[in-house]
């Protein structure tokens, strides 16, 4: 009777101590216990040090360990968002400059941009990858709050000082839309505009649809994306946003984030920022 009384403990102890839920895979887990365990990474930019404090709370070791983080500490390209160290030409670029103009490979060559910069908190790796199509192409909508609370982590660590009026969303042409059944910029930035208290407000709408982008180069997409947006904003209008943040889920190439900013910049805003789940 005691062995069974014991053991009866034991797991009501391992019951009540996982007093947790993982934002994303949906695990009980105690961030006690996996600290107490080592179960947190201890070196490198994927470790308890360099990842926000207010996520410690929301995911399970084994989420941290397939995440690789962007944060404030991270040295990253200026105007993108993306880490330096992913590339050692983009590495190499930072060296020369020697820190004081950091900008990768890609947006060293970019003239005339009217997105002033984006950020992102989390590098697109395969883990990432897959929570994302369970999100947008399987329906698992639950992951909307998930990514709500990663972009509120990321605005903490590189908009706070920026002055921002108004959160909008790259929009959905209507027949996409209609296939998915929502869309996922607009669910996010609706969650993170409750989570930080700046109103939200749909500023752009999508008049002619657009193939798939995953797999053009940046140049066809600044092509194909072109008189995409058409703007809900009138540039006469006197009660405009002057600073306006766009959430998106991912920053690939950055041109439908360029273009939006394009559309808003010509109707009298004046910076326009992004901010994504991933680049």
């Amino acid at each position: 009777m005691k062995k069974w009384i014991d053991l009866l403990r034991t797991e009501w102890v391992k019951l009540f101590s996982y007093s947790y839920i993982c934002m994303l895979c949906q695990s009980p887990f105690s961030p006690q216990n996996d600290s107490q365990s080592g179960n947190h990474p201890s070196s490198g930019e994927n470790s308890a040090q360099y990842i926000p404090h207010s996520i410690l709370k929301s995911l399970c070791a084994t989420c941290i360990h397939e995440l690789e983080w962007i944060t404030g500490k991270s040295r990253i390209c200026l105007h993108c968002g993306r880490k330096l160290e992913k590339t050692m030409e983009a590495s190499l670029k930072f060296v020369r400059m020697g820190g004081v103009r950091r900008l990768c490979w890609d947006c060293e060559r970019l003239t005339n941009t009217s997105l002033n910069y984006n950020r992102s908190l989390l590098c697109y790796t395969d883990a990432l990858r897959q929570w994302m199509y369970l999100y947008k192409y399987k329906g698992k909508e639950t992951l909307s709050s998930a990514f709500s609370k990663l972009l509120a982590t990321g605005f903490s660590e590189f908009y706070l000082d920026v002055h921002i009026d108004l959160i909008t969303s790259v929009p959905l042409h209507p027949t996409r839309l209609l296939e998915r059944g929502f869309n996922q910029s607009e669910q996010m930035a609706k969650g993170l505009s409750g989570m930080i208290k700046i109103p939200y407000r749909p500023l752009l709408l999508r008049q002619k649809p657009t193939e798939k982008q995953s797999k053009k180069d940046r140049q066809s997409r600044l092509i194909s994306i072109r008189g995409t947006f058409h703007p809900l904003l009138q540039s006469s209008s006197m009660i405009q946003p002057k600073h306006v943040l766009i959430v998106d889920d991912v920053y690939t190439t950055g041109a439908t984030l360029e273009e939006a900013a394009k559309v808003l910049k010509g109707c009298g805003v004046q910076r326009v920022y992004s901010l994504t789940v991933a680049r």
